[in-house]
């Protein structure tokens, strides 16, 4: 191609329905030629690797109608479409989200209430925290430990059969790069997208919902070091309360915990227990029991689109079908 040609900023081509833009660079690494050739391997390959899924498939397909994931509201109707209408990072972090709740779903079944309650007072404790703390919006630290929490959640149940190991895995998850190497995708990111999707319990949807949206992008992006600070230390806590059972025994406990953190904050006892009676205060306004069913049907199609038929999947997914599929 010309010199001039490569210049032009957004350079495009309408590819069934769709439109896909690349960056005056990699058109100048890759011609368009090959550049294209690469894109449909790419599709190709995505397509296939989710052959064998059959109900996944829809589920990915009533993602790409979400007006979050597709504001153009093109036609989605085949995996092929979901990738290119949404491109390749949307894509892959809606796909491995997806993936990720359908094994979770398949292999542990329902949410646990214990896990539910444990993210919404991660939550509550984040905006204690960083409104005491932080110099961010305290609903930043409400929506982000949220977030966090559950996609820890998700993930440590994936990876341990047993519940209890499986919650100090979550709570362990300090390391976002590490755990989007390992799993394809940050939790809170996850969380996110099923959030969008409507593939977490009610307790968390509607805690969300009432959110404004921003505020719920915002932290599942964020990279903001004092942010990712304070939720942790909300994580870590709250874990800490619920294990004691309550807060009076937790109490006993308060200043081994404080000083275990010390290297963290400078938050005193006298503090942290006001912020623990006003989280467990709320708690029981956000959560009632049944709450923790998860609603993973509700994506709401386009207007004009009949809902896809559910069929049955050919074999249920593992671990190791979603360490295979993350890949692809």
């Amino acid at each position: 191609p010309r010199d001039s040609d490569l210049e032009q900023v957004g350079a495009s081509e309408e590819r069934e329905g769709a439109r896909v833009t690349t960056h005056p660079r990699a058109e100048r690494a890759y011609p368009e030629g090959i550049a294209r050739q690469l894109f449909e391997e790419t599709v190709q390959r995505f397509v296939e690797g989710f052959d064998a899924h059959v109900a996944l498939q829809s589920r990915l397909i009533e993602a790409g109608r979400v007006a979050a994931f597709n504001p153009a509201q093109r036609r989605v109707d085949s995996l092929a479409t979901f990738f290119r209408v949404l491109g390749l990072t949307n894509a892959k972090q809606v796909a491995t989200s997806l993936l990720l709740s359908e094994v979770h779903r398949s292999s542990r079944g329902e949410w646990l209430e214990e896990d539910v309650k444990l993210c919404l007072l991660g939550g509550l404790l984040g905006r204690e925290i960083v409104a005491r703390e932080g110099s961010c919006d305290a609903e930043l630290g409400w929506v982000c430990a949220l977030l966090r929490s559950a996609g820890r959640l998700m993930m440590g149940r994936i990876l341990e059969s047993d519940p209890r190991q499986a919650q100090l895995l979550s709570l362990a998850m300090h390391n976002d790069d590490i755990t989007t190497a390992a799993m394809g995708i940050a939790p809170a990111t996850l969380a996110y997208h099923l959030w969008r999707v409507r593939a977490l319990p009610d307790a968390l949807l509607m805690s969300l919902d009432v959110m404004p949206s921003y505020l719920i992008t915002t932290s599942a992006f964020t990279h903001e070091d004092e942010l990712l600070m304070w939720t942790d230390l909300a994580l870590r806590l709250s874990g800490a309360v619920l294990q004691c059972g309550d807060v009076q025994s937790f109490s006993l406990r308060l200043g081994e915990f404080l000083e275990q953190e010390s290297a963290t904050h400078n938050l005193q006892a006298p503090d942290v227990q006001r912020m623990i009676s006003r989280a467990m205060s709320q708690l029981p306004a956000l959560f009632v029991p049944g709450s923790a069913s998860e609603g993973v049907r509700s994506v709401a199609p386009a207007s004009g689109d009949s809902p896809s038929k559910e069929i049955p999947d050919r074999s249920a997914l593992t671990v190791s079908d979603a360490s295979r599929l993350i890949d692809y």
